[in-house]
This record gives C-alpha cells, structure tokens and sequence, in this order.
C-alpha cells in the first residue's frame, strides 16, 4: 500500500498509469514476472483510486502460491515500482494502457447506470459532467516521461507499507 495524489492532482492520472503498466493489467511487468515468469503467484493487480483532494490510496495485491515466499514477491512489487521511477515506461506501455483504459471507459458509459456514476463523479468532484468527455483526450495526453516523474515523486524507497495476511487455521 502507498499514498497518492487525489485526483486533481497532476501526478494522479501519471501515476495511475504507471500502476497499470506495474499490476493493473493482465500484461503488467509483474504478471509477466511473478504470474507467468515465477509462477510464484496466483494472481497480481494494482490500482490507484481516486480521492476528490488530498491523498488517495494506492495498492498492489498479489495471492502469493503456496511454497513462495511473500517477502520476496514483496520485494518484486517494490523493486518494479522502483524500475518505473528509474527508468520509466515504454512506448509500448503507454498505448497498451491508453487502449485498456478505451476500452474500460467506454464499457462504463454503456450501461445507463453506470454512465449516471461516471457523469455524477464528474459533475461533483472533478468540474462538471463535461469534463466526462474529455477523459480519454486526458489519458492520450500523459506522456512516458510524466509516468516517470510522477512515480520518482511518489513512489520511493520507504513510501510503500507491506501487508501480509496468512491463512490462519481454523480452531474450535
């Protein structure tokens, strides 16, 4: 777990960004690392949520396989959010997630409900309903090079919290 900016912060929409290419997607570096690679996980994902203001919380959850070690797929989590501050993201990483996020936003605006929730969101938090559609034009927007600075602003050693929770027996 790590704090982030809320959402009208420049860095949260980078940042979440960068979280795709880190565990949001099923094409992140630590599923191909941990999940396909290792095979030391049962499955990884990742994701920034949003807060109107102030901080957001960020997270990276992964069911790590039975006989694996979760301080090292810890360490992996965090080594890989260090490598995005480092070196940043590719081109590559930056269509794969602006397609994802096409095809994610456009699946919420199908259904009526859901597009009441996103319309809603925007015309209470983020500017008016308007700024609904000018959210893909944000998302095509952000460059490689923002991911980066955001994740170095964001994501350094010491800023992340690891959780570990066990499977406990069960006693009676």
């Amino acid at each position: 777990a790590f704090r982030a900016p809320g959402e009208e912060d420049p860095d949260h929409l980078p940042l979440a960004m960068g979280m795709d290419v880190v565990a949001g997607l099923a094409s992140s570096r630590l599923a191909a690392r941990l999940l396909r690679g290792e095979e030391s996980v049962h499955g990884v994902s990742g994701h920034v949520m949003g807060s109107a203001a102030g901080v957001s919380p960020g997270f990276v959850v992964a069911d790590v396989a039975e006989g694996s070690d979760p301080r090292a797929v810890a360490l992996a989590v965090v080594e890989e959010m260090g490598r995005v501050a480092r070196e940043g993201v590719t081109a590559d990483d930056m269509a794969t997630v602006a397609t994802d996020s096409e095809r994610a936003w456009l699946s919420s605006l199908a259904h009526a409900d859901q597009r009441a929730d996103v319309l809603g969101h925007f015309a209470t938090l983020r500017g008016g309903a308007h700024r609904a559609w000018e959210w893909l034009d944000d998302v095509g927007s952000v460059t490689a090079e923002q991911v980066q600075a955001a994740a170095e602003r964001w994501w350094q050693p010491g800023a992340f919290e690891v959780l570990v929770f066990e499977p406990q027996e069960e006693t009676r």
